[in-house]
């Protein structure tokens, strides 16, 4: 046996909304991807996840830092990044190593950077040891505990 439906004007997808109908909605704004928000919810579209975040050129030797964007320390000095204080679970920042004189990221009262087996002081920092090196950071306790990722380029110093 075959059904056949017709399609009203406008309508760019269809889905099965899971009790055996077949639901239309219109065609998304460009760039959109198709997306379930979980069991027993209609999918909607929404904007893509941005994996790239916004870049600082820090041509300057200090910057407070914002959360989810990366940094280019761009000076013949070290550039000293400095963690926000408020740093909520999840959030990413990115480090480079572009000028001769590297990076240095600090930390606020009662915030530690971990890495394997090792870990910062409380308040304490890491910093990159040469040129064109790179690393990331991923907070794992709101404001507080971050764990670096993504390190290139040689060893980074923890103090």
């Amino acid at each position: 046996m075959t059904t056949t439906n017709s399609i009203a004007a406008g309508i760019g997808t269809i889905y099965n909304s899971g009790t055996g109908a077949f639901t239309g909605v219109a065609t998304g704004a460009a760039g959109s991807i198709w997306t379930s928000t979980g069991a027993n919810t209609t999918p909607s579209w929404l904007p893509p996840a941005t994996l790239a975040l916004p870049y600082n050129n820090v041509t300057s030797t200090t910057a407070t830092m914002i959360i989810n964007e990366g940094y280019s320390a761009n000076n013949a000095g070290l550039v000293t990044l400095t963690m926000p204080t408020t740093v909520p679970f999840g959030s990413i920042n990115q480090y480079a190593a572009f000028g001769a004189g590297g990076f240095k990221v600090q930390l606020n009262a009662l915030q530690q950077i971990f890495t394997v087996g090792t870990a910062s002081s409380v308040a304490g920092s890491f910093s990159s040891t040469a040129q064109y090196q790179f690393a990331s950071t991923v907070c794992l306790v709101a404001n507080l505990t971050f764990i670096l990722t993504n390190l290139t380029g040689g060893s980074f110093t923890l103090a």
